[in-house]
This record gives structure tokens, sequence and C-alpha cells, in this order.
């Protein structure tokens, strides 16, 4: 995981002027109860203001909304530990020193944009999504070497048609964002025989911390066109970022080897809806698995809901019975970096938008 310089020493310096004092922390999001009573037991420095709150009901919606109920409290914390931001950050919290998102992607910055000059440091959950996607992802081509979307419209039907699928073994798969979650894609296809390619940022910075690279070959993003020729299976799962929007259009879908399939576990306005449809209606995309949309969620006249080749799930791929566990768990390493006024881990950096 990347770290930062910044630190918590602002927690010292006000113990230091008021001994006893403790940093309030607020957690904005529905969390089982026992997960918000081991936080509020980690460590005596600090408090959880929202620990004597009825539990909050689980979200009705994929993107809910900050929690009306925990809006008081939030210009009293000094660390919040979230999904969506409140109203009136950050001019109405002016104790707000940390932010940590459930999320590994986040678009605070553009919500709210005076973030950059109030001193807070922002840290994600990048790393705690990758294994669940990961498997989403092998699922997915799994499912479409063997036809089961195909497969399954004709249980409905009730027909029956014997069929030859595919192999997966000795495909390549080509991972645009060699990131955390690229990197658990390549590793657990390489397990199944497969070979993967990736596109990164700057492929030759690789995090030290990073295991041996399941990668075959790390390209730049110049080497799009490349990996698009070659792959059976394109995985996209960058981060969103002013670069990576729309990358993926008319012209890089007519590059593609025919009949390859489509995996886009990332964002859905990082492709071009309108050109995936073309690409998929022509028969240049074989088939596709689609977790995210360009409108979530997905309007009821969209082609995509009866194209045999195609498997759609609502933005759940990175779902998991274990995700606040492991949120929290990363959330508590950093809090207790934070509070020793060490740098934290998964630092948002505003320059690269991720």
């Amino acid at each position: 995981m990347a770290q930062s310089d910044q630190s918590g020493d602002n927690v010292f310096e006000r113990i230091r002027q008021d001994e006893g004092a403790k940093a309030p922390v607020l957690v904005g999001w529905a969390m089982d109860q026992a997960l918000l009573d081991r936080i509020a037991a980690f460590d005596p420095r600090i408090r959880l203001l929202n620990r004597d709150i009825p539990p909050l009901p689980p979200p009705d919606e994929l993107w809910p909304p900050f929690p009306d109920r925990l809006t008081p409290l939030v210009p009293h914390a000094e660390i919040l530990l979230t999904l969506r931001l409140p109203a009136g950050v950050p001019e109405s919290t002016p104790q707000l020193r940390w932010i940590h998102s459930q999320s590994a992607g986040i678009d605070y910055p553009a919500r709210a944009p005076g973030l950059l000059d109030a001193n807070v440091i922002i840290t994600t959950s990048s790393g705690v999504h990758a294994q669940p996607l990961a498997e989403t992802v092998v699922g997915a081509i799994i499912a479409l070497a063997k036809g089961f979307p195909q497969a399954v419209r004709r249980q409905i039907l009730r027909e029956w048609t014997r069929y030859t699928p595919g192999d997966v073994a000795g495909a390549l798969v080509g991972v645009i964002g060699a990131g955390k979650i690229g990197t658990a894609v390549a590793e657990r296809c390489r397990g199944m025989g497969m070979r993967a390619w990736g596109i990164r940022r700057d492929p030759g910075a690789l995090d030290p911390s990073e295991p041996r690279s399941p990668f075959e070959r790390l390209l730049g993003p110049d080497g799009l066109p490349e990996l698009l020729a070659a792959s059976d299976y394109i995985v996209l799962c960058a981060p969103r970022t002013p670069e990576t929007l729309r990358m993926l259009g008319p012209e890089e879908f007519s590059m593609v080897k025919p009949g390859a399939c489509f995996i886009n576990v990332a964002r859905g306005d990082l492709v071009v809806e309108d050109a995936l449809i073309a690409a998929l209606s022509s028969g240049r995309l074989g088939g596709a698995y689609l977790d995210v949309f360009e409108s979530e969620p997905l309007p009821p006249d969209s082609p995509l809901w009866d194209m045999p080749n195609v498997l759609m799930t609502a933005h759940s791929g990175a779902g998991s019975a274990d995700r606040d566990t492991r949120v929290v768990d990363l959330f508590l390493e950093n809090l207790r970096r934070y509070l020793d006024g060490l740098p934290l881990l998964n630092v948002y950096d505003h320059g690269r938008g991720y």
C-alpha cells in the first residue's frame, strides 16, 4: 500500500494542550454494531461520536447519501470514516483533519473542492475490494467462455440445445489498470492457465510491497492498441480520472481482436456505451460482462438488457460479506498510524486522481 508523509501530529498537539482530550471519530454509514464497538474500543485516545446512536438501517440504494441522523455530529468530527461526504465539508467542519473512504475510488475533491486547501488528509480503501472483484472477473471470464449467458436464456425458454463451450486455458487477458485489483485479476487468471498483459500509467514504477508481477507484459498507456488487438478478454479496472473518462470508444473498439470479450468492473463512464453496444451488436465483441454503466440504474430501454451475449450485474461486483470488516481493518491500521504520527496508507493523490 502506498504511504504518505502526512501524519497525525495535530492529535498530539491538541493532547499536549489539553491532557485527556480525545480525537473524535465519526462513522458515516450503516455498520454492524460489533464493528462500531471495535472502533470505539481500539484506542483510549479516541472517542466514537456515534457510539450511542441506534444502528442505522441498511441503505436501499447504491450510493446512499450521508445519513441525516448523523449530520449534527459532523462539525465535531476530526476523523470521518464514510462512503459519501456530508454537506458542508469542509466549510462547516473546522476540526476535520482526516477522511477515510469506504470506497477505493472517490470523487470527494470534485464534490467538495475546498478540500484541496483545507489541509484534510484523504485515504481510500484501495486493495480492500481486490479479492471480491478479482473473483467476479474470473467468474465472468468462465461464464463467457462457457456460454452461460446464452445457456441461461435457453433454460428459461426450455430449449434443449447442445453446444461446444470455449476454453480459458491459454487465453490472453488484457488488464487495463494494473493496480491492486488488476494484479489480483492477473494472479487468479495465471492460476487457471491464462496469460496476462497489463496497462498502467507508469509500468516501471512498481510498488516494492507488491509480489512478483503476474503479468507477462506491462505496458504504458500508449500500449493500449497493442493490448486490445491481442487480448481474448479485455478487463477494465482503471481508476476514474480525467485521463480515463471515455477512454474506450468507437476507435478503441475497432481495434479489438474479433470475437474478444469485454469486462468492465471500473466505472461506466470510462466507456462510450453506444460504441460498446455497437461492437457487441456487430459481433466485433463476442460478449461482455458489465457491472457498471454510464447511467445507473441502467435505463429500462437500454439495448444491453436484451443482448444474449451480455451478462450484467447492478454495480455489485465488489460486494462481499466481509467488506466492512476489511475496511475497518485498514481504517484501524491507519488510525494507529494517525495517532502515533506515522505516515498513512492509501493517501489520495490529488494530482493523479486516485
